[in-house]
């Protein structure tokens, strides 16, 4: 059975506190997963979850927006070997490329903020 790969980062420029306008609060955490994915194949993606104070993680889906950031940023069909889900991991996950995940998870909530502004407004 092939392991899956993952990244966390930590965002804390994007925590939030209880009573911000927002649907979750906590440590902003950004996960890298690459692993088999539900349908069959290999996908490598990105999510926020929030840490609240207990340690516990959330994230908010959203169907047609309105949820937390996640991505699927690569997928290939197949069997998931370790190999493949290795391979993938490295060729998918750069330096260059992670740094430019964190710059589009920032822009995302910079728009979320102003969107939830709006409707407040």
């Amino acid at each position: 059975m092939a392991d899956k790969r993952v990244i966390k980062i930590q965002l804390p420029e994007l925590d939030r506190s209880k009573g911000q306008n927002a649907l979750t609060s906590g440590k902003c955490r950004l996960t890298l997963e690459t692993d088999k994915a539900y349908n069959g194949g290999v996908d490598c993606t990105a999510q926020v979850s929030w840490i609240d104070e207990r340690g516990f993680a959330s994230h908010v889906l959203g169907i047609g927006g309105g949820g937390d950031f996640s991505r699927t940023y690569a997928k290939v069909k197949g069997i998931a070997t370790q190999k493949r889900i290795d391979t993938m991991h490295a060729q998918t996950f750069t330096h260059e490329f992670i740094e430019s995940i964190k710059a589009e998870v920032q822009s995302f909530y910079v728009l979320e903020a102003a969107k939830r502004a709006s409707e407040a407004a």
